[in-house]
Formats: C-alpha cells, sequence, structure tokens
C-alpha cells in the first residue's frame, strides 16, 4: 500500500505549502505499513489550494467563453 501525493497550488503559498506537505508526508508514510485490504493499493491525497475570485469564472461549454 502506498500514498500518492500531487496538487494544484497557487504560487504565492507555495513555499509554505511545501514545508506543511513535507511533514504530512512524514506522517503519512508511517501508515503504508497498515493492511487496508486486497482492494486498496493506493490512496490519493490531492489538496487545492487556490484563490476563489478565479474559480467564480464561468466556462460555457457551448459557446466556448469563459465569463
Amino acid at each position: 500500500m502506498q500514498f500518492f501525493f500531487s496538487g494544484e497550488i497557487q504560487a504565492d503559498v507555495y513555499e509554505d505549502f511545501a514545508m506543511i506537505q513535507h511533514n504530512i508526508e512524514l506522517l503519512v508514510r508511517t501508515l503504508e505499513v497498515n493492511d487496508y485490504g486486497s482492494e486498496v493499493k493506493e490512496i490519493g491525497i490531492i489538496p487545492i489550494l487556490m484563490n476563489q475570485k478565479g474559480e467564480s469564472r464561468i466556462y460555457e461549454e457551448r459557446t466556448k467563453i469563459v465569463k
């Protein structure tokens, strides 16, 4: 069993996040020795840290226009 780390992180908070993520990875790696059953081969941890302002834009598939 292993953990997969990825993410989408806003540039101005990346360095702070990287330090925190490293500590989290060290703690989570200790959980890899546990048996979660034969069906669980990998667990993904994917944080997304983005400014909500960018998320408020709406993309219309039909017209291909971002509002």
